[in-house]
């Protein structure tokens, strides 16, 4: 973002100084100033209109983006067993949500599932055990890649037995199934 000082750094004597101070465009602001004392003290910045634009483009967009995952957040939450659930990786969730409230003015890049995937020999995709991640559905998982991009895509496919019977199930499948019964 840009601000529009009311007197230019020139006037001021401050800025074009160059790397031993010879810049005649420097001893001539250093000289008005020793000449003319200067302009007045600047003490209010005006944002330009340009970055006024981008400003409010950028808080259009994060509104957007929180409204929406909001809304498909509680579309699966409301799903009684979905089919299937996608994860995420909480590193990059949490610089997306940084980014939605404001907290950081730069979007994540692409979303990075790669410290929570784990390539079989089959050349499947799945969840590593114990990885930092997120449920979601596939509405936000397809909403969120086409705006960030990356991967990889991991699915969590549930059966109804396993929703039904929690009790039959170890590990990382019974916490998964126990988390959706909550």
């Amino acid at each position: 973002m840009c601000s529009l000082p009311l007197m230019s750094s020139l006037e001021s004597g401050q800025a074009g100084f160059g790397r031993h101070g010879s810049c005649p465009a420097a001893r001539r602001g250093s000289e008005s100033v020793k000449l003319f004392g200067g302009g007045p003290a600047v003490n209010h910045l005006y944002v330009c209109s340009i970055c006024q634009v981008e400003i409010e483009a950028l808080a259009k967009r994060r509104r957007i983006e929180v409204d929406t995952f909001i809304k498909l957040n509680k579309a699966f939450q409301a799903e009684e067993s979905p089919s299937v659930i996608y994860c995420i990786s909480m590193q990059w969730f949490r610089e997306w949500e940084a980014f939605v409230k404001g907290k950081d003015n730069e979007p994540p890049g692409p979303i990075d599932n790669s410290r929570i995937a784990q390539v079989k020999g089959s050349g499947h995709i799945q969840l590593k055990q114990g990885a930092d991640y997120g449920q979601i559905s596939e509405e936000t998982w397809v909403y969120l890649n086409n705006l960030y991009g990356g991967g990889p895509e991991i699915a969590l496919r549930q059966s109804v037995a396993q929703l039904q019977d929690p009790e039959s199930l170890h590990g990382e499948q019974k916490i998964e199934a126990e988390t959706r019964a909550v």
